[in-house]
This record gives C-alpha cells, structure tokens and sequence, in this order.
C-alpha cells in the first residue's frame, strides 16, 4: 500500500507548495503521514479537517493596517484598515486590537477604513456598535470610512442613529477637513 501511494504523490506540486507558501505544507504532510498510518479514509478526513482549521483562523485574524493621519490643523487621528470582511469570527480582534492602539497612542479620532470590507455580518455590526460605544467612553471618535452600500445598510439596520454620522467617504484631504470640522468646538 506505502509503495502504491508513493506514486500517488505530485512531488511537484509539493515543491511548489513549499516555494508559494511553506505554511501550507503542513497540512499536505500531516494529511501523507495520516492516510499512511491510519488509512486512506481517515487519512483524508484528517487533512480536511486541519485544512478547514486553518482556513477558520485565517479568516479569524485579518491583518491591520495603521496609520497616522495629521490635519491642516493639527488634529492626530489614527487611520485602521482591516484587510478583509467582517464576520463574527473576526471581528472581536478587531475590536480588541483598535482598543489596543487607542491605548498605546492617546489619539481622539479613529478612522476605520472600510474599503476593502465588502460584507459585514450581523454579529460584526453589533461588534462594531459595542467598539464605537466604547471608544467613546474613552471620548475617542469612530469615523467609518469608504463603506460601500451593503456595509452601510448593514450598520443602519442595527443603529441607524448611531451608525449613519459617521459614514465619510471621498479622498484623504477630504476626510482631513472633515475630521478638522468635527474636532474643532
């Protein structure tokens, strides 16, 4: 069976796995060395499984960016660009890493950039509503930045009130006035 499944085996697809990304071996090999060791069915089941973990985490850790953005007046705002979508399983590190910096940086304007966010789920919104709640205790504003329209309906339905005076959209100079106008008294 071991020297049937050996040919099996697109060497060179493995290699090329290696080359792109050598996280995503791990789960070529676990997936050899299982269906070696306990079958070709169990085998099977068991890489699926690591790969679907795998995926679940990936889509639960989007990556951030940050950046400082200082107005014509001097007002500091802290720019933070989630690089995916929001659903339930992303969003509290979201949450927990904008808090985070908020602490660390002492601004008073948090501008989330939203651009690449096509989808907000229902506990995302909530989330989203109980970081914008709490930044706000710490009198830190939220500004939702680039929403495209699901997004934006998505939030309005949950808080309409809440949600809809701070949806900014247009260039950064604009959002640089914009951000002046709203801290100035």
């Amino acid at each position: 069976m071991i020297a049937a499944m050996f040919f099996m085996i697109e060497f060179h697809a493995a290699a090329e796995i290696w080359r792109t990304k050598k996280v995503d071996i791990i789960p070529f090999i676990v997936t050899l060395v299982a269906c070696l060791l306990l079958g070709l069915e169990y085998g099977m089941l068991i890489g699926i499984v690591l790969n679907v973990c795998f995926v679940l985490y990936m889509t639960s850790r989007p990556g951030i960016d940050q950046a400082m953005l200082r107005t014509s007046s001097g007002i500091e705002a802290m720019v933070v660009k989630p690089d995916q979508s929001l659903i339930y399983s992303s969003v509290e590190y979201l949450k927990h890493e904008i808090v985070k910096m908020v602490v660390k940086s002492q601004v008073r304007t948090v501008i989330i950039d939203a651009g690449s966010m096509s989808y907000v789920d229902s506990t995302a919104a909530k989330v989203l509503l109980s970081t914008v709640e709490e930044l706000a205790l710490r009198q830190c504003t939220v500004l939702l930045w680039n929403c495209n329209r699901s997004v934006r309906c998505t939030l309005c339905r949950l808080d309409k009130q809440l949600f809809y005076p701070l949806f900014k959209s247009g260039d950064l100079a604009e959002l640089s006035r914009q951000v002046s106008c709203q801290d100035e008294p």
